[in-house]
């Protein structure tokens, strides 16, 4: 069973979980009401060594704008993934969401399953080679799930509605973390995510579990990627080595841990 440590960044780590400072994050993050800047950091750490980031409510637009889609193409962006990116679109969460810090390790993965045959790297490093139902089973086992494009997204750009976690010009950034703390430390390694893949606009997520279509993609930032690139594969896909995941939580999820 997977129980909470402790907070951190706002706590120092040798203090233990108490309702008070939980209870604080969870309402700011609920009546949140300001930009990328405004936003404090806040997260808890499981037992097997999974960071969570609080999410705030709030709104932001997906997608690329027209202004950010002309910005793209001066940087000589691929003109196929920017069709996938428009039209953008406004996308309101009104409940705050867990996401983790990073990406899944090799062993974090492993306390559920068998090394995937086309992972690369080590122990400490993110388990990579997994299909979407692979992903999809270990999220589901810790009472978690995919984050969809559209948390995913918000994480990543925030309120701002950046291009990159730092802003919207762009940079030689690495490990850089966005608004709410989240990282992405390799460049060449896309997440399975949560929803299947549709094209621009969408009016829902649709993360049925039980069809065998194309899923959704995401790329970190920190190589220059904009934030906005999406890209799918098949959910049975697991023979690339630069496929990996992360999980999202419901708010609900840490409350109960405490309760444990």
């Amino acid at each position: 069973m997977i129980k909470l440590l402790m907070v951190l960044l706002i706590l120092p780590l040798s203090f233990s979980v108490t309702a008070d400072p939980l209870d604080d994050a969870l309402s700011r993050a609920k009546n949140f009401d300001g930009s990328n800047a405004d936003w404090t950091p806040f997260s808890v750490e499981l037992e097997n060594g999974i960071t969570l980031m609080l999410v705030p409510a709030g709104c932001f637009t997906m997608g690329s704008t027209d202004e950010q889609a002309d910005y793209a193409r001066s940087l000589d962006a691929n003109e196929e993934l920017l069709i996938r990116e428009q039209p953008a679109f406004e996308w309101c969460f009104e409940e705050p969401f867990w996401i983790s810090k990073d990406e899944v390790t090799l062993e974090q993965y492993l306390e559920f399953s068998a090394e995937p045959e086309n992972n690369i790297g080590g122990l400490n490093e993110l388990v990579t080679g997994v299909s979407w139902y692979q992903a999809y089973a270990y999220t589901a086992w810790m009472g978690c799930h995919l984050p969809t494009e559209a948390q995913w997204e918000y994480a990543m750009r925030g309120v701002d509605s950046w291009i990159y976690p730092w802003g919207n010009e762009a940079q030689d950034h690495h490990d850089v973390a966005s608004w709410v703390g989240v990282e992405e430390h390799d460049e060449d390694t896309w997440e399975w995510m949560g929803n299947i893949y549709e094209s621009y606009p969408l009016a829902t997520l649709n993360t049925d579990a039980n069809t065998f279509v194309l899923r959704s993609m995401r790329r970190g930032a920190s190589a220059g990627f904009r934030l906005t690139i999406r890209d799918y594969n098949y959910p049975d896909f697991s023979y690339s080595d630069d496929i990996g995941f992360r999980i999202a939580c419901d708010v609900i999820y840490v409350i109960s841990l405490t309760n444990i």
